[in-house]
This record gives C-alpha cells, structure tokens and sequence, in this order.
C-alpha cells in the first residue's frame, strides 16, 4: 500500500516511497500510476489536507504521504534540493506520432503549427519530445488509430511523419 518507485507488478524489487510531493504525485497519476486520481490531489492541495496512502488490508503497514505544502519527510527531505527521478510509471496502449521537418534549419513557427493542427483536429498530446526539427508527441490513451493515421496523412506534406500505434 502506498506509491511505488515503478509498478510492482513488473518491477518487483521497486521500493515503497514514503513521502512525496503533491506535483510529483499528481504527475506519476496523470501517467499511469493508478493509486489516486489527479483531481483528488487538487482538492486535498488546494483545502491543505495532506493524504495518507495505505493497503487498505493492511493499513498500520508503511504507505506515502503526500504533504500539502511540498514539505516532505522520510525518503524526500528538502535537504535534496536536486532529486533525482521519483518514481516511474508507465501507461499504454498509446499511439505516438513523430514529425521530422523538411530540411536542416528550424522552420519558423514549426512547433507551432504541429500543436495548432492536433488541436483543431480534437488529437490530445499527453507527452512531447521536441528539438528545433522535430516532434514527438504521445497522444492521449484511446486515440482512435484511424484518426492517427489520418492526421499522419494530413501532416504528411510537412516533412517526414510516422505513427506508431500500441506502444
């Protein structure tokens, strides 16, 4: 009971993490971790009540806390300032779509229309990876693969796009 550092049941020798902060905690929810919804740390955050993660079977086991004011104990103290990655987690399937521009140079406003074009066409981005060239975008889980592909299609003239689904 509580946050792991990777999901136990694929990474067995992942450890219990005793406390973290509400911004680490709403972002391993907002990709995969399935111990808390997001809008449940909002509400806790913005009435200051800090939340207790426990196993409900087991609940005077060691679980995480998850303090309102970024102030943690246990595992993460503020006497590191410079953590290193909290925890991982992972979601799927999703589909990833990478578009290469035409041509070496940055093209002014690329990354610009590559966001504008998946928005008007209702596409969500959940992750991005960018250089001034290039973007990779995961898209929100449940993205129809026919939409997928038909944005790759329209994007097409841009530069070098591909789609990769169930990943």
């Amino acid at each position: 009971g509580g946050i792991f550092e990777a999901n136990p049941k694929h990474v067995p020798a992942a450890r219990l993490l005793t406390a973290v902060t509400p911004a680490d905690a709403k972002e391993l929810t907002q990709f995969g971790n399935e111990v808390l919804h997001p809008r449940t740390i909002d509400a806790c955050m913005h009435a200051n009540v800090p939340i207790d993660v426990r196993d409900v079977a087991d609940p005077a086991a060691a679980g995480t806390s998850i303090w309102p004011s970024g102030r943690l104990v246990g595992d993460a103290t503020e006497a590191r300032p410079h953590r290193s990655i909290t925890a991982l987690c992972s979601q799927g399937p999703v589909s990833v779509l990478n578009v290469q521009s035409r041509g070496t140079l940055s093209h002014p406003g690329f990354l610009t229309k590559v966001f504008a074009f998946l928005e008007a066409h209702d596409v969500l981005a959940e992750l991005v990876s960018t250089s001034v060239t290039n973007v990779s975008v995961v898209l929100a889980k449940g993205t129809p693969s026919a939409k997928v592909h038909a944005v790759q299609a329209a994007m097409a003239p841009w530069g070098t796009v591909s789609a990769t689904d169930d990943r």
